[in-house]
């Protein structure tokens, strides 16, 4: 999937992590989440694309009966998008 555009690419593992998560096979879904986390850290790509796939761990955490783990993840996401002022301050 190099020769694709970053965006495309990005949409494709996405849905592949959702039919994943869909057939219940959460072991290869949450597998597939690492590897990607880990390309876009090492490549420091977009941050919103890193926080995109934090709640999608999130939510799997949540679906295989670790809503703590889960939540504790989640809350990361958003004190990281906090930081990056990824998220209006209301004011």
């Amino acid at each position: 999937m190099d020769d694709m555009e970053p965006d495309i690419a990005f949409m494709i593992d996405y849905l592949h992590i959702d039919c994943l998560k869909r057939r219940g096979d959460l072991s290869s879904a949450f597998e597939k989440v690492e590897d990607m986390l880990e390309e876009l850290q090492e490549e420091n790509r977009d941050l919103s694309l890193r926080l995109q796939l934090m709640l999608v761990k999130a939510h799997l955490y949540d679906k295989a009966g670790r809503p703590q783990r889960g939540f504790t993840l989640a809350m990361r996401a958003a004190s990281m998008a906090w930081r990056a002022r990824r998220v209006p301050s209301g004011h």
